[in-house]
């Protein structure tokens, strides 16, 4: 199986499954910083707003898990607008778009 893989008579062949596990190995490295990265960025930002978005006391946990939930769901809109999932909005934009539909239907 290994002469079908790694011809020894076909260079072109071999360079590109170097290159394939290359890519593949650089594309696990990456998945594997990426919790590491998203870690960093939380804790930058959680420096730079002071300290304020915490789980400490009931008030700043209300204010850290609101402003988790409007960012995520502004990200969310903004990176995923055209995905066909739902998201934060979706029941409400269903609710409006069947309101259109159906006071069309009517006329």
């Amino acid at each position: 199986m290994l002469s079908y893989v790694w011809p020894k008579d076909r260079p072109d062949l071999r360079a590109r499954v170097a290159i394939a596990l290359g890519l593949l190995a650089g594309a696990k490295m990456t998945n594997v910083m990426v919790p590491f990265m998203f870690k960093y960025a939380v804790d930058e930002l959680n420096g730079l707003s002071g300290h304020m978005l915490n789980l400490s006391d009931a008030p700043n946990t209300v204010a850290t898990m609101a402003t988790a939930v409007l960012i995520g769901c502004k990200s969310h809109l903004f990176f995923y607008k055209n995905h066909k999932g739902p998201n934060c909005f979706f029941f409400f934009t269903l609710n409006i778009k069947n309101r259109i539909l159906l006071s069309q239907s009517r006329t």
